[in-house]
């Protein structure tokens, strides 16, 4: 089903045309703003756990057991605490508090994903060596060669002298 087709036409000498969905342009999109924006996925997260509260919250309030703002503090502490649906008194609050725990347990999965990955990235980039060296009171040697112990014998001798090691 395509709902929109929108004509983009390149400044090409071939003058050739590109046709593409809605669907299609907003995907480039998303994925154009998660690759270039570092904050992109934290973001995403915020947003789904709004939602997921605003949503649930909304539910639980429609019935008219409890005002707005408990219905939203009631969705976070389901959202944050799996345990608390529990609790819940009747057939639609039990429905409502145990879909809006299954979004918490989602985001907070989310959660963990992208500080694991944030983690394994950090860890990636200590592999390469490319952060800024702070010492002093050192040689650094580059380059392994067959006279390479050799010279560090001699530069141990050197620091020895000098009342090093």
């Amino acid at each position: 089903v395509i709902l929109y087709r929108k004509k983009a036409e390149f400044t090409k000498e071939s003058g050739a045309e590109m046709q593409f969905t809605f669907r299609e342009f907003v995907q480039y999109r998303l994925d154009h703003y998660f690759s270039s924006t570092k904050l992109a996925k934290p973001v995403l997260l915020l947003g789904i756990t709004f939602l997921v509260i605003v949503t649930s919250s909304v539910f639980m309030w429609m019935p008219g057991d409890t005002d707005l703002s408990g219905a939203m503090w009631k969705s976070w502490t389901y959202v944050a605490d799996p345990g608390t649906h529990a609790d819940a008194d009747g057939l639609w609050q039990r429905a409502v508090a145990f879909w809006t725990t299954i979004g918490g347990m989602l985001v907070f999965a989310m959660m963990i994903g992208i500080i694991s990955e944030s983690i394994g990235e950090k860890v990636d980039e200590l592999k390469k060596g490319k952060s800024r060296v702070i010492e002093s009171g050192h040689t650094l040697m580059l380059g392994w060669n067959d006279k390479s112990l050799a010279i560090i014998q001699q530069i141990a001798l050197a620091n020895e002298s000098e009342g090093g090691g």
